[in-house]
């Protein structure tokens, strides 16, 4: 018969990590995640981001969320002409690791479950593509449009 003790400590890791997981969230479910497209000034658009609760309410914790850019709303290629694309963090939030440069990475929001993302186009412009969260629950979520306008002349 073994004991916790017979565990490797990548093992106790693990389990205390998923019970952390699972505790956390049975008692905070979260529901959404509320989406801002500013206006694009001077070759950037802002992109606010907030976790919030079936009722609609923020979630006032800290959470990691991916976040992905496609080229449709049908949210099934990533949009790989993005690259072209610089973002940086914003006021809110960081970003843990990206994955595929401009399109694919991983955010921690900041204590109140906010982050920010700047999207800098230093192209001509006309760029569109279509953001998507996958929410610490598995949860995806269609974020919306952005659109660079096209200033070539």
């Amino acid at each position: 018969m073994g004991s916790t003790f017979d565990y490797t400590q990548e093992e106790r890791d693990r389990d205390v990590t998923s019970e952390h997981y699972m505790k956390f969230y049975i008692e905070t479910p979260i529901e959404d995640i509320e989406v801002v497209i500013g206006d694009e000034t001077t070759e950037v658009i802002n992109v606010a981001c907030q976790i919030v609760d079936p009722a609609g309410d923020p979630i006032l914790e800290q959470f990691v969320v991916r976040m992905i850019m496609f080229t449709s709303d049908a949210y099934d290629t990533l949009d790989a002409a993005m690259t072209g694309v610089t973002t940086a963090i914003g006021t809110d939030g960081f970003v843990l690791e990206v994955i595929t440069t401009s399109i694919d990475m991983i955010i921690r929001t900041d204590d109140e479950g906010k982050f920010d993302i700047d999207f800098t186009d230093a192209s001509d412009g006309g760029e569109t593509s279509f953001l998507g969260f996958i929410l610490p629950n598995g949860k995806f979520i269609e974020g919306g449009a952005i659109l660079f306008v096209d200033d070539t002349p």
